[in-house]
């Protein structure tokens, strides 16, 4: 029998395999840099959706119906591949119902497989290596990730969660963005060089 949480937690995963690989680091408080704006959504006309009919646009915004039942492995990819293997990608969200989990993908290669950054839980249980319990309510919210070398690090409204390090994919891959279960809307979409 599964236990079911009420909470979301904040998670650091790969795309592909859902597992988390390494070590997080201590809250800092510290605000991620201010950087070069590489690509930036314009209405979101531009993206493709994928196979599965949850995602959308409309009114210059994105949004997810909640109908989606995978996993993170399927997201929607940006219509822009970064050059550069540093950057941060940040997406303004809000929440219209809570479901599983959501969250941007940044570095996934043509196989499908990167890293993911999100709030949520699956499947009745919380994905492995929580870092802090995070109410997003219905406000919006800016979540980032910064990929840098080897190290990925999230922030919500600017304010450091939890950070890994892992090796598998260093290379620029493609960035984007995965709900299961959660409606929301996206207001904002910026991928952002790093230095």
């Amino acid at each position: 029998m599964h236990t079911r949480f009420s909470a979301t937690v904040i998670v650091l995963v790969s795309v592909l395999s859902g597992s988390v690989y390494s070590t997080y680091l201590a809250a800092q408080g510290a605000e991620p840099p201010a950087a070069h704006v590489l690509y930036e959504a314009d209405g979101f006309e531009h993206w493709s959706f994928p196979l599965t009919s949850d995602w959308t646009h409309l009114h210059g915004m994105l949004l997810n119906n909640g109908t989606n039942r995978g996993s993170v492995s399927a997201p929607i990819f940006a219509p822009y591949r970064p050059e550069v293997a540093n950057y941060a990608v940040e997406a303004a969200i809000r929440v219209i119902e809570a479901g599983d989990s959501f969250g941007v993908v940044v570095r996934v290669d043509d196989d499908g497989r990167g890293y993911a950054a999100g709030i949520g839980r699956k499947g009745g249980m919380p994905f492995a290596g929580m870092l802090s319990g995070f109410e997003a309510g219905q406000d919006w919210h800016t979540y980032r990730i910064e990929a840098r070398g080897n190290v990925f690090t999230q922030y919500i409204d600017g304010t450091f969660q939890g950070s890994m390090t892992d090796k598998r994919w260093l290379s620029a891959g493609r960035v984007g963005l995965w709900s299961n279960r959660y409606q929301l809307e996206v207001r904002s979409f910026k991928v952002i060089a790093l230095q």
